[in-house]
């Protein structure tokens, strides 16, 4: 176990494709673009959510570098529609500390808001 060095490319790549989707389908009709975007797109999104749980768990950079780790995850919501990272992080550990494998994210998120 530890972190993984290649996560940033993998998200990196993520990112940098849905950009290029984006710029592709420019003049596209809007079922081009809305069979295009959630095929493609929500494949992306949910590689995305993955991997921005593995980043709230600190293996991208590891442990000894949470800034960057925050900014990765930062940066691979930006091609997603609800910036969560950094809140996604906080929730995520609350439930990991307290509630271990069964964790209620509506009760989490009701104590907090």
């Amino acid at each position: 176990m530890g972190h993984d060095p290649n996560l940033k490319y993998w998200v990196t790549g993520m990112v940098v494709s849905q950009l290029i989707s984006a710029y592709l389908l420019r003049d596209a009709s809007w079922i081009t673009i809305a069979v295009v975007g959630y095929m493609w797109g929500g494949v992306i999104n949910h590689s995305m959510t993955l991997a921005i749980h593995e980043i709230s768990h600190n293996l991208a950079f590891g442990n000894s570098r949470p800034g960057a780790n925050r900014a990765l995850g930062i940066f691979g919501n930006l091609v997603m529609g609800v910036p969560y990272s950094v809140v996604f992080r906080k929730y995520h550990q609350v439930c990991s500390v307290y509630y271990e494998f069964e964790c209620d994210y509506f009760l989490i998120t009701s104590l907090f808001i």
